[in-house]
């Protein structure tokens, strides 16, 4: 009976470990997702490191460098487009526009680029770019179509600055070209501001185009005097005046006829002398009729606007 309690005994208690057998370590605790693993520096192993630096640095590395180099590549390609259309003659507001135009189409293109190195949907961010650029095209359609007047005025230069023009029902002479309006100083000092829209949809008077005009004033001669011998008067008058463009010939016309006969005579001249020359010839005419008797019993001396 003894001997029975003891067995029980032995088998309820534990057996002592064996000095051979080697006692098993705990299992390390898994460090989780790579955030976890960041903040646990001591324990992160030289493999984790390594996939860290690959997974994130080596991208912001290569973002960095594009970004660099793109900027740079963006401002020597404007400067390359500036200087193509200087050569080309274009004006200078326009070369500005286009080559800060280019430049910022290149930078768009690499910020664009970098995105897509870290999983962005670059076809997704494009179509939303182009949804709000035309959202704003619609929105600024009024202002855009001034800027493409603006363009082709600067490209097709109809007239320039210092040009007298009669452009959007206004007539002065250019002060400045931009983008968006043109600016016209009135012979009384008045400034005016057209945009660009009405003057390239209507009907541009550039009086100051070619190095020389036209100018003409009208005269009354009796009608007694013969038509050849009034004409020949005139002719003589017009050829012998100061400042005309002495390689084309003056012109007389009979242009009506009554008590007094109205003959026109024009001559040219310098573009910058028009007023002076329509003055002085107007003057000429009428003292020569004087000191020929030929003037009419009612004086006619009426200046043609040819402005």
């Amino acid at each position: 009976m003894l001997h029975f309690a003891l067995s029980l005994l032995a088998q309820a208690t534990p057996a002592a470990p064996s000095a051979a057998a080697p006692i098993a370590a705990p299992e390390p605790k898994p460090l989780g997702t790579a955030a976890e693993q960041a903040v646990v520096g001591a324990d992160v192993s030289p493999d984790q490191i390594m996939r860290l630096v690959e997974t994130y640095g080596v991208p912001v590395v290569k973002a960095i460098v594009l970004l660099v180099v793109g900027y740079i590549v963006a401002g020597w390609i404007g400067k390359v487009i500036a200087n193509t259309c200087r050569r080309a003659k274009l004006d200078e507001t326009l070369v500005r526009f286009l080559g800060n135009f280019v430049r910022w189409i290149v930078l768009a293109a690499v910020v664009i680029t970098c995105l897509s190195s870290f999983g962005v949907q670059v076809g997704s961010l494009v179509a939303i770019l182009g949804t709000i650029g035309v959202a704003i095209g619609l929105a600024l359609q009024g202002s855009l179509s001034h800027i493409a007047s603006g363009v082709m005025l600067l490209i097709f230069r109809p007239f320039k600055v210092g040009d007298a023009v009669t452009a959007g029902g206004q007539t002065g002479i250019v002060d400045e070209v931009s983008l968006f309006s043109t600016i016209l100083i009135t012979p009384d000092n008045r400034k005016i501001i057209i945009p660009n829209g009405a003057i390239v949809g209507g009907v541009i008077t550039n009086a100051t185009a070619f190095e020389e005009r036209a100018v003409d004033v009208n005269v009354g001669i009796d009608a007694g005097v013969p038509v050849d011998k009034a004409r020949e008067l005139l002719a003589s008058v017009a050829t012998q005046l100061p400042g005309r463009v002495a390689s084309k010939n003056p012109g007389v016309a009979l242009t009506a006829m009554g008590a007094a006969n109205t003959f026109n005579v024009g001559v040219w001249c310098k573009t910058s002398d028009v007023d002076a020359t329509r003055e002085k010839l107007l003057i000429a005419c009428n003292e020569a009729i004087g000191k020929a008797g030929f003037a009419p019993a009612a004086p006619v001396a009426l200046i043609k606007n040819v402005s």
